[in-house]
């Protein structure tokens, strides 16, 4: 009896932890101020009230948008002052100059729209419900397909379920990261199950949602032709664009025309160029050496460039699989962490909660080790301390002892050492691919040497 105790002990204190992580996470989640969700709400509630059969104008041009910001502040003088949708109204005016900053793709605006009603709070709360389901089936898709062992994964949900800043600020803004790392989350999964056609479904889905996960496309598309892996290549990318065709058509049949995507891909530049300053929540790199530099933005760039080319150089001297042939495994996280880590670092325009999106890169460095995936002890070692060095950086502890400069110069060294550390994987990668191709073919020499001498 004393020893089925002593078993169920651990058992019992994980459900209290995770209970009181969940209690918190949904007391967190009440106090939401969900401007974000706002302004994906408000775009399709703005356009559901135009007379029928009218041309749904440039909603991402300022005088639209001053339109739709007026028609909101209208209708929220009619609302008791207490309501969400006044709070969330009077937030983004005065954020925003009484616009409403609508710079989502046609198709993130179609599926709130469909889904959505003229009630923003019983919304909101749908939306808040629906993220945090969406974020226990990634993390849990991504422990397993690690093979973390119970008590590590209920600490990781634990950890970034309450603790992760930029969940935190995900479900504080109520944007949509957390949907976002659920479709990253099935195509690393559905790529290392050798199912590349719908992993690439996955991911064209999760860009056409936010165009912030085109990085992780290429990088995928990059390591695939690397390995010279033409099928896998192949069927990656007709499932990328076969979302990304039928995204297009949802836009275009909401908003009456293909005109709407065509207005949104002529705002990108203005949207990433238009300098939301640090003190809002911009810890994108550049802005962030603006404050202490005076060097251009393009020298930034070619720094990164630098950098991806070193990343493909690698990646292109590798020779064959892995020990275990477990390359596809490899590649659908590190394609994910590289791909991440480089939108984070190149972009003029990087939110606290942008950096969700890197939990893969970080599990990945932090796997248990297993024959599958051990490295060299050394090189295991840097990895794990590049993972917990990015995973402190983002800490809610860590971003509340520090000021807006050091958020994010904390964020920034978190992404670098994500990079750094996805970078060092795959030169181990390649180390130990070469090894395995020395050793096979010393083996076949020596076993024809021996057939050799047997025949003579």
């Amino acid at each position: 009896m004393r020893a089925l105790e002593v078993r169920q002990s651990p058992m019992v204190l994980a459900i209290l932890l995770l209970a009181n992580a969940a209690v918190a996470r949904w007391t967190y989640t009440k106090a939401a101020l969900d401007i974000d969700y706002f302004t994906l709400w408000s775009v399709p509630h703005a356009v559901s009230r135009l007379p029928p059969a009218t041309q749904v104008p440039d909603i991402y041009t300022s005088a639209v948008q001053r339109d739709m910001g007026a028609l909101l502040l209208e209708e929220a003088r009619g609302l008791p002052r207490d309501s969400p949708q006044v709070r969330a109204t009077q937030i983004t005016a005065s954020l925003y100059d009484g616009r409403v900053d609508a710079t989502g793709t046609p198709f993130v605006y179609a599926i709130v729209g469909l889904l959505s009603s003229p009630d923003f709070a019983g919304d909101a709360a749908v939306f808040q419900f629906v993220s945090a389901v969406c974020f226990l089936i990634a993390l849990g898709l991504l422990l397993r397909t690690l093979r973390f062992p119970l008590w590590p994964a209920v600490l990781a949900l634990v950890f970034f379920g309450l603790e992760f800043t930029p969940i935190r600020a995900d479900v504080r803004v109520g944007n949509i990261n957390q949907l976002q790392l659920l479709t990253l989350a099935l195509f690393i999964v559905l790529s290392t199950k050798g199912r590349p056609l719908v992993a690439g479904l996955a991911l064209g889905f999760g860009a056409a949602l936010k165009p912030n996960l085109l990085p992780v496309a290429i990088a995928a598309l990059l390591f695939a032709l690397a390995a010279r892996d033409y099928r896998r290549l192949t069927r990656t990318m007709t499932g990328l664009l076969a979302a990304i065709a039928i995204a297009v058509a949802i836009g275009a049949t909401y908003f009456g025309s293909l005109v709407a995507w065509g207005d949104f891909v002529r705002s990108v530049p203005a949207t990433l160029g238009q300098g939301y300053p640090l003190e809002n929540g911009n810890y994108g790199l550049a802005e962030l050496l603006s404050t202490v530099t005076t060097l251009p933005v393009a020298q930034t760039i070619v720094a990164l460039a630098v950098g991806v080319v070193i990343m493909v150089t690698v990646i292109r001297r590798r020779r064959g699989t892995d020990a275990n042939g477990s390359a596809a495994f490899h590649d659908s996280f590190l394609a994910a962490g590289v791909g991440i880590a480089l939108m984070l670092l190149a972009s003029r325009l990087a939110w606290l909660h942008y950096y969700a999106l890197t939990i893969p890169a970080a599990l990945y460095l932090l796997r248990p080790t297993d024959a599958a995936s051990a490295q060299p002890g050394r090189g295991r070692m840097v990895e794990w301390c590049l993972g917990v060095l990015a995973l402190a950086c983002l800490s809610n502890a860590a971003q509340q002892l520090s000021t807006v400069f050091t958020e994010s110069l904390m964020a920034n060294v978190a992404a670098l050492a994500l990079f750094t550390g996805c970078v060092h994987s795959l030169w181990g990668m390649r180390s130990r691919s070469g090894d395995v191709v020395r050793t096979r073919t010393a083996g076949k020499r020596r076993k024809l040497s021996m057939q050799a001498q047997q025949a003579n």
